[in-house]
């Protein structure tokens, strides 16, 4: 059972056994809410007397009230991405967060902060996905690193979907790179948008069936969003090229995670010297070392 079908049915069992309660269901991005719509469709649906369920996306202006129960989908990056806005808004809510990464038990000033925030938690330090026939195992280390003329030349060459996660200006030189008959989706972090117009996820990829789309498509994507709660998924498999850093080692493992889903074959490769960069994990640090001592005082 998928995290998305978990949040559906523990909305239905609180919505239908407290008469009075307020269920809210938070989610880290507009993708992510858009994703599980159809979840929540069929909660409403299920209910006898129907209630309103709210739903929100990053960060709404309410501030939750002790009748409140909220459901947070991606909590470890909900949380730690706005420490300030989650103490605030959440402090008085009953919350239940949802996350595949828990904060490690090396990081100190997560687990202090995880403590102030919810009384029931548990550690995993050691979380992996079970290898399977034709898949790399899937831990905190990083996998190969190739050369950029490596990765050009195997993406040419490919037997089944490519994934990439670049900046817009690595979509840029891919695609010049490429021939007009390599079919790209292109998924851009500064990418224009309409304020009247929700953001979508590109046709066929909700739930990333990449087989829908023939010739083997590459995907590049430039949008940290799309490298959680989101499936890249084909009936070959798909190969996945990372190719710009991350400030933790939740991040990398959550982007690592976008592939070999649901036993489907995979290999992962990375262009870069390390997946966590030194200089964004120390600012990241500092950020919570700062509100550790905030809550000391």
């Amino acid at each position: 059972m998928g995290k998305s079908h978990i949040i559906a049915f523990v909305t239905l069992l609180l919505m239908s056994t407290i008469p009075k309660a307020k269920v809210t269901v938070l989610y880290a991005n507009e993708m992510l809410l858009e994703k599980d719509q159809q979840f929540m469709t069929r909660v409403r649906n299920l209910l006898r007397q129907p209630k309103k369920l709210y739903t929100f996306c990053a960060k709404p202006t309410v501030t939750f009230t002790d009748k409140d129960i909220v459901l947070v989908d991606e909590c470890d990056d909900v949380m730690f991405s706005n420490l300030s806005w989650f103490a605030k808004k959440l402090k008085k809510a009953t919350v239940i967060g949802f996350t595949a990464t828990t904060p490690n038990e090396e990081e100190t000033h997560e687990a202090t902060i995880l403590d102030s925030f919810f009384e029931n938690h548990i550690f995993d330090s050691k979380l992996t996905l079970k290898p399977i026939e034709g898949q790399q195992q899937l831990t905190s280390y990083e996998p190969p690193l190739i050369t950029e003329r490596e990765m050009l030349a195997a993406i040419k060459s490919r037997q089944r979907p490519v994934m990439v996660y670049t900046t817009d200006s690595g979509i840029d030189v891919l695609e010049e790179s490429l021939s007009d008959h390599d079919k790209c989706i292109t998924i851009r972090k500064e990418k224009p948008r309409n304020k009247d117009k929700k953001a979508t996820i590109p046709e066929n990829l909700d739930n990333m069936m990449l087989w829908k789309n023939p010739g083997f498509p590459i995907l590049l994507i430039a949008d940290p969003a799309m490298m959680r709660g989101l499936n890249y998924r084909s009936s070959v498999g798909v190969d996945q090229y990372l190719c710009r850093p991350f400030k933790t080692d939740r991040d990398s493992l959550q982007a690592q995670g976008r592939v070999g889903r649901y036993t489907d074959k995979c290999t992962r490769y990375r262009t870069i010297k390390h997946l966590v960069d030194d200089d964004l994990k120390s600012t990241y640090l500092k950020e919570l070392h700062e509100y550790v001592l905030n809550l000391q005082q």
